[in-house]
This record gives C-alpha cells, sequence and structure tokens, in this order.
C-alpha cells in the first residue's frame, strides 16, 4: 500500500523544482512544465470521476495559501476569480453573462455568433 504524505513540499523545493508532477498530500500537486511555470493543482474525485482543478501560478500563490483552500480553510475564490472558458463577459453586443445566468433570463443564441461568418 502507498505511504500517504502530508506537506511534503518545501518553499525551496517549489523554487527549484525540475519539470513534473510533485504531490504535496491531501490533493495538492505542483505541476512544473518544461518551460518553467509552476502551478497549482487540487486532484478531486467527482462522480466519481477524476478533476484537476487550478489554484493558479505558484509564483502568485504562496505553498501555505494552496495547503489552506486545499485544507477547506478557503475557499477556491480567495485566489481569484474562476471563468469559465469561452467567450468573456460582455463580448457579442454588450450581453453580460454573469448578470443574464444570475436573473435565470436565458442568453440569446445570436450572441455568441455575432461577427462570425457574416456578408462583408
Amino acid at each position: 500500500m502507498p505511504r500517504l504524505s502530508r506537506n511534503a513540499l518545501s518553499a525551496a523545493m517549489v523554487r527549484s523544482a525540475a519539470p513534473g508532477n510533485y504531490v504535496d498530500g491531501n490533493g495538492l500537486m505542483l505541476r512544473v512544465r518544461k518551460s518553467g511555470s509552476r502551478q497549482w493543482i487540487q486532484r478531486l474525485t467527482v462522480h466519481g470521476c477524476r478533476v484537476d482543478l487550478g489554484l493558479g501560478s505558484a509564483d502568485l500563490v504562496k505553498l501555505v495559501d494552496a495547503r489552506r483552500v486545499v485544507a477547506g480553510g478557503g475557499a477556491a475564490g480567495d485566489l481569484g476569480p474562476v471563468r469559465p472558458r469561452g467567450r468573456g463577459v460582455g463580448e457579442a453586443g454588450g450581453v453580460d453573462e454573469d448578470r443574464e445566468i444570475a436573473s435565470g433570463a436565458a442568453i440569446p443564441a445570436s450572441a455568441g455568433v455575432a461577427g462570425r461568418g457574416a456578408e462583408r
């Protein structure tokens, strides 16, 4: 049986880690890419499927803050806004998606295709 580790990473190791994935414990992982960029990942299981949730760059989010969020002592929102991928807010004719979604109103189907494929 694999040994479970908690707080396996140190701040010095985060700064000097070679490319790869490093597990800190409690679902927190540091991903270091070949380019040298470092990001915090929280690995979760939702309805039996593995989900990797990005918590932010290791340059911006300290190790203790990432541990606090993963342990439940803070919300992911404490690290910054979480935005769905795709169209940004306010694009395509001034539709404010956040306001529309919050009010329960439908977003017009034409909002996502404005300016695409239009005749010139």
